[in-house]
């Protein structure tokens, strides 16, 4: 899905006329993003060079994370799974799982470490935008590693992503205690 929706995000304005070269690149580029948005995070390439559009997709993609047991942090597709199959359950009016109530707490406090990161970085980067400083913070919590460029943020902005980097490994464990 994400690489679908980044090839999309990306499509070049004169398709018709593109080269086989610039396909290639298009597909493989979205592929490289979309598997290390939510997993190791490789600084192939900088998110200054992406559109605004790509930006947010990767957001949402480093947001997700990898599966149970991958290099990335995030959200986990299993825990999306589990959070859709107890709505599903809730509908129709059927007891949930015990899986249910810890995909929904680290749900919640996945959000909630991103919206404390996220606060306590534009209180210390004031020269960055926001949109670049929720960028770093779902970054950090999710271990990803991607950045906008070379990380600009000095003295406590840098503390701030590390304990971010940390709790992003060790809440998850906390929930599942």
């Amino acid at each position: 899905v994400g690489f679908f929706a980044i090839v999309i995000a990306r499509w070049p304005s004169g398709a018709s006329t593109a080269s086989m070269q610039e396909w290639r690149n298009l597909f493989a580029g979205a592929s490289a993003l979309s598997i290390n948005a939510r997993s190791f995070g490789l600084p192939i390439e900088y998110a200054a060079s992406w559109s605004r559009v790509t930006q947010w997709l990767v957001i949402a993609l480093m947001a997700v994370g990898a599966g149970s047991a991958g290099t990335g942090g995030g959200i986990k597709v299993n825990t999306i799974a589990e959070l859709i199959a107890g709505v599903r359950k809730i509908l129709r009016g059927q007891p949930v799982t015990r899986a249910f109530g810890i995909a929904l707490a680290w749900l919640a406090m996945y959000f909630g470490l991103v919206a404390a990161i996220l606060l306590l970085l534009l209180h210390q980067v004031t020269e960055m935008p926001a949109d670049r400083v929720l960028f770093l913070a779902v970054s950090a919590v999710s271990n990803c590693g991607l950045t906008h460029d070379l990380i600009s943020i000095t003295k406590q902005g840098l503390f701030t992503l590390s304990a971010a980097m940390f709790a992003g490994r060790v809440v998850p464990l906390l929930v599942l205690w």
